[in-house]
């Protein structure tokens, strides 16, 4: 019987594309920037799993945590390392790089987020630093 994905699981795979179309938009623009971009998400992630287990090693995911990872695919996530939300970060870095204020980018950020706690990955606060931190890198990616 196949299992049918919940609209959670939908929601946080959609970052796959997400994570991809810089590459996208520097083979169709060849503009350096998005190169940048690419290399700002692939630095986000870096630094949110260091982060993760690292820094904050204690800082667990909640009980009943599964289907975390990027593919949705383990079983049980709990008590693994969870602070702070890779997910989180990532949206919030491509927003604030590419200076998106639309209101339905904002809707998907809200939607990301409200996966990723609805299925018991993150806690609140581990969703709001990843949002903080992915606006830091971005922020700062932007500037260069």
């Amino acid at each position: 019987m196949i299992a049918i994905p919940s609209i959670w699981d939908i929601t946080s795979l959609s970052l796959i594309p997400l994570v991809l179309s810089p590459l996208y938009f520097w083979y169709t623009t060849q503009n350096i920037y998005h190169v940048i971009g690419f290399a700002g998400i692939i630095l986000t992630v870096i630094s949110v799993e260091a982060l993760k287990y690292f820094v904050f090693p204690g800082q667990y995911r909640p009980p009943n945590a599964k289907g975390c990872d990027l593919f949705c695919l383990h079983e049980t996530d709990e008590n693994k390392p969870g602070m702070p939300s890779g997910h989180a970060a990532t949206v919030a870095f491509y927003g604030l790089f590419y200076n998106i204020t639309n209101p339905l980018y904002i809707g998907y950020v809200a939607l990301m987020v409200t996966s990723r706690y609805r299925k018991h990955c993150h806690t609140i606060p581990q969703i709001i630093a990843g949002l903080l931190f992915g606006a830091g890198i971005g922020n700062l990616c932007k500037q260069y």
